[in-house]
């Protein structure tokens, strides 16, 4: 998966942001028409079907499809609120967003995930495989690359406060 990852095409990550999160955001992302993408995806979503804890908190009813995101030094994403509706031809409430760490924290320095909540900011660096989900800001990388992905997912539950974890 990461020699794919390693050598595909990436495009600026403000193409995918909405219009206040293009002003803080400063990734690239996976070209979506690029050799892997399409394989990539089918890996993580796969693995999201499989993952029974997974599917119990989440829910999901549909998922957008993943994006692959690369960090370089100096590269962040501020913080945000993602969209609530997202999709260009079907649309589809963005109820919970998710950061799928790929990079085993020692291969990178800064970039730790934050997460601003009623309890305050916490800041993450898991461990490749390890998963969260956020309302977000990146920190900058200062050396290394970090790997991440996002889905969106439109869950079962109704009701935000069913959904807040």
């Amino acid at each position: 998966m990461f020699t794919a990852f390693s050598n595909a095409e990436f495009v600026d990550g403000k193409l995918t942001a909405g219009w206040y999160a293009q002003q803080v955001k400063n990734n690239a992302q996976l070209k979506n028409d690029a050799a892997p993408t399409q394989e990539l995806r089918n890996l993580v979503n796969q693995a999201l079907k499989r993952n029974s804890l997974f599917q119990i908190a989440a829910r999901p009813k549909a998922m957008r499809p993943i994006m692959l995101s690369r960090y370089q030094g100096g590269m962040y994403y501020g913080t945000h609120i993602d969209n609530a509706i997202m999709g260009d031809e079907e649309l589809m409430r963005s109820d919970l967003s998710l950061t799928l760490f790929l990079s085993y924290p020692a291969s990178y320095t800064g970039g730790e995930l934050v997460i601003e909540s009623t309890q305050g900011q916490q800041a993450f660096k898991l461990a490749a495989g390890s998963m969260v989900e956020q309302d977000l800001r990146k920190r900058p990388r200062n050396k290394g690359n970090h790997r991440g992905d996002c889905p969106y997912i439109h869950t079962r539950y109704r009701c935000r406060a069913s959904r807040t974890i």
